[in-house]
């Protein structure tokens, strides 16, 4: 199994090498009233010419009574919220931003809007206009997804509880089951990682050295190798 998840992380290496558009994080953790603002968020074209770039957002993980809705600016050109998934600029239609050989755009922001509880999971594709397959993706985790009673099962729970919380030098997870192999990452609440661990197969508890991690809220993501995903808000003090 190790050398499933060394082979993958070389595979996700080149794929990344070989990509036009790359992007400051890959996955950003919202709460109500939270926001990625201007200036917050980098998207990058590693290309030596120019490149048009065109914005797909796709809910993966979305409960039809929830309301959520997302909306996005690119500079001074904003979208109303939606809740379906939509497409931004396309051959057609004037690309949402446009980046010279080598150069950034910094210029955009997200906002999710809702009144309920559930959560979402959001995709979101930035394109070359040119070359749709040229793509990065961020995923947007809009407070904790209630998969079990979303549309989708994309996101598919795995079960496991992580005491105490708050927490400060250690913390305990605990599995409900114990024969995969899983990856324990840590992000902070802009979506920068903070820590990744491998923990063994067969392991139902794991003791986690948390105290190089400054105070603050994180977020923990557990991935089994089946592709199962969970994730946790965690406060340390």
């Amino acid at each position: 199994m190790k050398k499933f998840f060394t082979l993958l992380f070389t595979l996700i290496v080149v794929a990344v090498s070989a990509q036009t558009i790359s992007l400051s994080a890959d996955t950003i953790y919202l709460r109500h009233g939270d926001k990625i603002d201007y200036g917050t968020f980098l998207i990058t074209n590693n290309a030596g010419s120019q490149v048009d770039i065109d914005c797909t957002i796709r809910p993966m993980c979305y409960n039809p009574d929830d309301d959520t809705s997302i909306a996005i600016c690119f500079g001074t050109l904003c979208f109303s919220p939606v809740n379906v998934e939509t497409t931004y600029g396309e051959l057609t239609m004037e690309p949402v931003t446009t980046i010279g050989a080598g150069g950034e755009d910094n210029t955009f922001k997200l906002e999710a809007f809702s009144g309920q509880k559930y959560g979402t999971v959001w995709e979101v594709d930035f394109f070359d206009q040119a070359n749709p397959t040229d793509k990065a993706t961020l995923v947007v985790y809009f407070d904790v997804c209630d998969a079990s009673s979303s549309t989708s099962d994309i996101y598919e729970k795995v079960n496991f509880t992580a005491s105490p919380n708050p927490a400060s030098d250690f913390l305990n997870l605990t599995f409900e089951k114990g024969n995969t192999q899983r990856v324990l990452n840590i992000y902070n609440t802009i979506g920068q990682l903070q820590d990744s661990e491998i923990i063994s197969t067969g392991a139902f508890t794991h003791r986690k050295d948390i105290s190089k991690l400054t105070s603050g809220n994180y977020f923990l993501q557990v991935i089994s190798n089946d592709g199962a995903t969970s994730v946790k808000k965690l406060i340390i003090k």
